[in-house]
């Protein structure tokens, strides 16, 4: 199966079943008429101590990220791995604005809504990926699956946090060092740096599939997601990027029909309704390219969702 058919049948999973885009979409009107949990007065200050002339202080290059965290809204980490316009374009509105003045309270509302973007994106991929392989979309049999599901991205959400912490850190080090005696060499080994991220992120593209309709632990997710990228890598490739370029192409569409009435609903309905349906193909790519499942297919062994593998 090509990369437009295989495109044309996640949309067509979606034609099915369009309520799948419902959660995503409920989601992203929250954030965009929803009131505003903010963290500035917590960052400001922050902000405001740091200096601002680079050339006086590198401490500088920490200012536009201390603003944009002072204009985040808290309530979009609920939309982790969902499709959102409103995150895309930080689309602002006039909602009631709900400050969070203290670190305590902060830590509990972070740690709490990323805990609910656990269940929300494990409900999300679990309905996609039943869905993908047609099944019918049964309470318990649904609601054991996603619970599992949340079990195993919280599990390769702390394996990807590990790695990121045992090799980028040091690597930030060396960059560092390395800059203040050959800058030359410390721009080269960044770049590296960089194309080894986003090959990771090619080699890993396929892990929440592997998740949630390989109904793999996530450990054996990553492997599987890796197989399958080194064993079809200029189809998953093409697939990769050309769902990058949709996804980061069709905002600049909606940002021309956001100023007309009804635009924002139109935008937001009609982003989230492509995103869902990318996400459905890469299930279906998933579904025909993975090696687990071609060596489940081989054995004619069925793996239903929500079971366990050793």
């Amino acid at each position: 199966m090509g990369i437009i058919d295989t495109i044309s049948t996640g949309f067509a999973v979606i034609g099915r079943r369009p309520w799948l885009f419902l959660l995503p979409l409920a989601l992203d009107l929250l954030l965009l008429w929803g009131p505003r949990v903010s963290m500035a007065p917590l960052v400001e200050p922050l902000a405001m101590a740091t200096p601002t002339d680079n050339t006086a202080n590198e401490e500088a290059n920490l200012q536009p990220v201390l603003n944009a965290l002072a204009n985040a809204n808290l309530l979009g980490i609920l939309n982790w791995q969902l499709p959102s316009l409103t995150k895309t374009l930080a689309l602002s509105s006039d909602a009631p604005l709900v400050d969070v003045t203290s670190f305590p309270a902060l830590a509990g509302l972070v740690a709490g809504f990323w805990g609910l973007s656990l269940g929300v994106a494990s409900l999300y991929l679990t309905a996609l990926a039943m869905s993908a392989q047609g099944q019918a979309l049964s309470l318990t049999p649904f609601l054991s699956a996603s619970l599992l599901g949340a079990r195993r991205l919280l599990l390769f959400f702390l394996i990807l946090f590990g790695a990121g912490l045992l090799l980028g850190v040091p690597a930030a080090f060396v960059v560092a060092g390395l800059s203040q005696f050959s800058p030359p060499l410390a721009s080269l080994l960044a770049l590296s740096a960089l194309v080894m991220v986003l090959l990771s992120m090619v080699y890993l593209f396929f892990t929440d599939e592997a998740i949630f309709l390989g109904n793999l632990d996530a450990r054996r997710a990553i492997a599987d997601s890796f197989q399958l990228v080194r064993t079809h890598f200029w189809p998953a490739l093409a697939f990769f990027l050309l769902t990058q370029l949709i996804m980061v192409g069709t905002p600049l569409i909606w940002r021309i029909i956001l100023p007309y009435r009804w635009g924002g609903i139109v935008a937001i309905a009609g982003h989230v309704y492509i995103g869902t349906g990318m996400a459905a193909a890469a299930m279906v790519f998933y579904r025909h390219h993975s090696p687990f499942l071609q060596e489940m297919a081989k054995k004619g062994d069925a793996l239903p969702l929500g079971q366990m593998n050793s």
